[in-house]
């Protein structure tokens, strides 16, 4: 089984998304879990080693699962991070010029291709960012196969 983690990281009316080289989408920030990490540590890492900050992990809002045609299982845990404001474009992870070739605040309301792709439908509509609270009222989402 392979496990990543991601940041949910919003300021009132964008997301901070990253685009990995030789990739055509967006995604959160975040990567593969460390087999001797758990998923927040790796969380923290895998945030410095991108955008060389100091992440404070928040609630765990969504688990997604999915099974590649192989049949091996990855489980990504999405978590929403407390310290958005010290996160800007002036900041680089010591593998952000070897892994990403952007790093960038999109606002909700852009068209942007982003993956996993149900993603799009956790941001916010127009109405939903009058409320402050509207990305931790996120409904935590677990799905497990089921077994023979």
């Amino acid at each position: 089984m392979k496990l990543a983690a991601r940041a949910i990281i919003t300021n009132d009316d964008s997301v901070l998304l990253v685009r990995h080289k030789n990739r055509d989408f967006f995604a959160l920030p975040g990567g593969k879990i460390n087999s001797n990490e758990d998923v927040r540590t790796g969380l923290v890492r895998e945030i410095y080693e991108e955008l060389g900050t100091q992440a404070e992990i928040g609630p765990l809002l969504y688990v997604h699962e999915f099974r590649y045609p192989g049949g091996d299982l990855s489980l990504e845990f999405f978590f929403r991070i407390e310290n958005p404001q010290d996160f800007n474009d002036n900041h680089k992870g010591e593998l952000a010029d070897v892994e990403l070739a952007e790093i960038r605040w999109i606002p909700f309301s852009e068209n942007f291709l982003v993956k996993p792709p149900f993603l799009k439908d956790m941001f916010p509509s127009a109405s939903q960012r009058k409320n402050a609270e509207f990305i931790s009222a996120c409904p935590i989402s677990f799905s497990f196969p089921k077994t023979a």
